[in-house]
């Protein structure tokens, strides 16, 4: 409180003399009452600041701060607004999804359920489309199992004729008879 005495003292003398120590001690007065303000709010309760009213300090304020005034706007703008909002979400998503994909699978594992309900409900709405994303998949898949099955029928008729007329032969030629199948459907069983 000694400083904010001291200050209005000083600043109160200040008044009377207009010599150029006298002219700074005043600024300094005022200054250091400010800073008395700004340190203690029971002084700032007591004393008003002499410098809120000077349109100096304001047209001051007003060029250091606008461009955060403006950029404070603007975001605030593209937070309120939902399609600029999205807009800033979409320009940041993927590499989002990225990351925490590469952190863990809790990501999978809360997308996995909405998938699979969108899927169904696409399916469910128009079938062809899903035959379509699995059509070109279906021709190798059955290609390859018609190829699987068809070469162990081959490799089991392969064995039947090599035994038939072996001692092995003959005893599936047997078997095939007492069970009622054909001769080559005794090697392949």
């Amino acid at each position: 409180m000694a400083v904010v005495s001291l200050a209005a003292k000083a600043s109160a003398e200040g008044g009377e003399t207009t010599t150029p120590d006298a002219l700074q001690s005043k600024r300094l007065a005022a200054l250091l009452l400010e800073v008395a303000r700004c340190m203690d709010k029971d002084v700032a309760a007591v004393l008003p600041s002499r410098l809120d009213a000077d349109p100096r300090l304001e047209a001051l304020r007003s060029v250091l701060i606008e461009q955060e005034r403006t950029l404070l706007a603007r975001l605030q703008q593209r937070v309120e607004d939902p399609q600029q909002f999205a807009e800033a979400i979409s320009e940041v998503l993927a590499t989002a999804f990225e990351l925490a994909g590469l952190r863990d699978e809790r990501l999978a594992s809360v997308i996995a359920p909405t998938m699979e309900r969108a899927t169904q409900a696409s399916i469910r709405k128009d079938p062809n489309q899903l035959v379509g994303i699995l059509y070109p998949l279906m021709g190798p898949v059955i290609r390859k199992s018609m190829a699987e099955s068809l070469d162990g029928t081959l490799r089991g008729l392969n064995q039947a004729f090599k035994h038939g007329l072996s001692w092995r032969g003959i005893k599936w030629r047997l078997e095939a008879y007492r069970s009622g199948t054909t001769f080559a459907d005794v090697p392949l069983g």
